[in-house]
């Protein structure tokens, strides 16, 4: 045969390859990823009574035995935690509120106020995070559909999306870009008033989600962030009437999602994940760091820059003062697991490595990390786990009832009936989802791990792997202070169990 010819029929079959190739991705039907973080949900709050949808959902995919919240156990760190599939010492928002002395030196920053954070962002010259978002992996498929819905504060919201990418955010109080609003409310309609609970706005960002993604025949990935029951349960307690309502709605909420999904026929199509950022204790505790600071004369006042308390950190202006504070901190009922400067953690006798629990960011993180202790005493309702904080219940602590969450997968890319053994956490959410859409990440600056044993096709056994534990101690006059601290570890990868301290 002459060349030309060969040359010609070359290019025919290239071209017929190429246009069956165009054709089958024309026909494939689109895949759908949503994530459901239902804010300060227990895993002992799924039942059939409280939450018949996830109940169902739990008991037909994947139902996570040993799913971490990461620590401190606050929304805002879980928050960037899970949008970026890393630990605080990498992306760096460290606490609810956090220390940036370039913004203000004298105390912390609101992280739940979407104007704080992006004011700080600006006079941090655009390095607010230190570290990629989700939003920013997708994004460059330029295939993949990305929304953020939240009825969390804007802050929150903000920290899930901070670029911005995608589609972009849609919070009642929130909706990123400006240009979206409009839209938005033509297809959605009025936003609701905040309420306790929050039924009327959990309905609206569905409504929302529905509208903008199961209604879309492109590919799409979307967190849905519900603030119940957490905003419930600070105010009424776990397990309180109020509580169990606000759990409740939310479940009908997942339930009208599912009914949309069988409705319509696209049962093939859509993945949800369902898991929350933390736990929840009751709380008993009245003390406060600066106050305690301030009585034993070691902080001047609550306005002073000689100590800056934020949170459970400590920043010293003298750091000479660090061991009589350690000392002070160790004698107190209320106060558990102690983590101070990873560099400097072997001079100080009885408190554990800020890298223990992934907190020792280059240039945030504080001389020292101070816990609330926790007791498993059981509340007027029935729910074990209370801890030494003010207020009617909440989180932030290394308590195991704080650390455990629920974790629930469904869908076409996950096993039916499994139950994972294994340790898994917010983190690996991201990179799961990632690789079940074919978007490439940077491994190595990601933290999180892909779940491939929850994923289809994955045939191994599992049992859980054995935790580790790290004991500190230190002698105080007249009793022992002991600390010790749990991690499990799989595929590489490490994770904080909980922490508990005693004094004998």
């Amino acid at each position: 045969m002459h060349i030309s010819n060969i040359k010609i029929l070359a290019f025919l079959f290239i071209g017929l390859v190429f246009t069956a190739c165009s054709e089958n991705r024309v026909d494939q039907k689109p895949l759908k990823t949503l994530v459901v973080i239902i804010d300060g949900l227990r895993p002992d709050y799924i039942n059939e009574t409280n939450t018949p949808n996830l109940y169902k959902l739990a008991q037909e995919g994947v139902n996570g035995q040993n799913s971490h919240s990461i620590f401190p156990t606050l929304t805002r760190v879980n928050s960037t935690s899970y949008a970026t599939g890393s630990y605080p010492y990498k992306h760096g928002i460290l606490g609810n509120s956090i220390y940036l002395p370039e913004v203000n030196p004298t105390k912390g920053i609101n992280t739940g106020d979407v104007s704080a954070l992006i004011e700080a962002d600006q006079i941090l010259n655009g390095n607010l995070l230190h570290t990629k978002t989700f939003g920013e992996w997708v994004a460059e498929s330029k295939d993949v559909d990305f929304t953020v819905y939240s009825t969390g504060t804007t802050g929150q919201s903000y920290l899930l999306n901070q670029k911005i990418k995608g589609r972009g955010i849609i919070n009642p109080e929130l909706i990123l870009p400006a240009s979206l609003r409009e839209e938005v409310i033509q297809k959605v309609g009025d936003i609701p008033e905040r309420g306790r609970p929050n039924l009327a706005r959990h309905q609206w960002v569905t409504d929302a989600f529905i509208a903008f993604d199961l209604q879309s025949s492109r590919n799409s990935i979307s967190t849905i962030w519900f603030s119940d029951p957490d905003g419930t349960a600070h105010a009424t307690g776990i397990g309180s009437p109020l509580t169990l309502e606000a759990i409740y709605g939310v479940d009908q909420q997942i339930g009208r999602i599912l009914n949309f999904i069988n409705e319509k026929g696209l049962q093939d199509q859509v993945n949800i994940i369902i898991s929350a950022d933390h736990g929840f204790s009751t709380h008993k505790g009245e003390i406060s760091l600066d106050e305690l600071l301030i009585t034993n004369k070691l902080k001047k006042d609550k306005e002073s820059d000689d100590i800056v308390v934020v949170g459970g950190a400590i920043y010293f202006k003298d750091k000479s003062q660090i061991p009589d504070a350690i000392r002070l901190l160790q004698s107190q009922e209320w106060v558990g697991a102690i983590f101070t400067s990873t560099t400097r953690n072997n001079d100080f006798q009885g408190t554990h490595s800020q890298d223990q629990i992934y907190w020792d960011h280059q240039a945030r993180a504080s001389d020292i990390y101070v816990d609330v202790n926790w007791t498993d005493e059981v509340n007027e309702y029935g729910y074990a786990g209370f801890s030494y904080q003010r207020g009617i219940a909440g989180h932030g602590s290394a308590s195991p009832f704080e650390m455990k969450t629920p974790f629930i997968a469904y869908g076409p890319s996950f096993k039916y009936k499994f139950e994972n053994p294994l340790p898994t956490a917010l983190i690996d959410i991201m990179p799961t989802i990632l690789h079940i859409h074919h978007i490439p990440f940077d491994t190595v600056n990601v933290d999180g791990r892909v779940l491939k044993e929850v994923l289809k096709g994955d045939t191994k056994n599992y049992n859980a792997p054995n935790p580790t534990q790290s004991d500190v101690e230190h002698s105080l006059s007249g009793s022992l202070y002991q600390s010790t601290i749990y991690h499990s570890s799989w595929d590489g990868k490490s994770y904080f169990d909980y922490a508990i301290t005693i004094r004998k």
